[in-house]
């Protein structure tokens, strides 16, 4: 998974953009999210729509945001 100055739609957007990752499954989808959040700027907010618990919990518990949002939903964050 590729992120970084090269590719400007990886950090914070202040526009009505947004950038998709697919990733293999949860652990890539989490670990990527901490990456993304560390380069972009930690301290910020994070969002994941799953409804598998232990994959919100564990989501909430690594990546180091203010704000955590938890979505019970059908769609998944990402595919996985």
């Amino acid at each position: 998974m590729e992120f970084g100055d090269e590719y400007p739609f990886s950090k914070e957007k202040l526009s009505p953009i947004l950038t998709y990752y697919t990733v293999k499954d949860k652990e890539e989808g989490i670990s990527l999210s901490e990456r993304l959040i560390e380069y972009g700027g930690l301290g910020h907010s994070a969002v994941i729509h799953s409804e598998d618990n232990d994959t919100i919990l564990e989501f909430s518990e690594r990546v180091k945001v203010r704000k955590n949002n938890s979505k019970f939903t059908i769609n998944t964050w990402c595919n996985w």
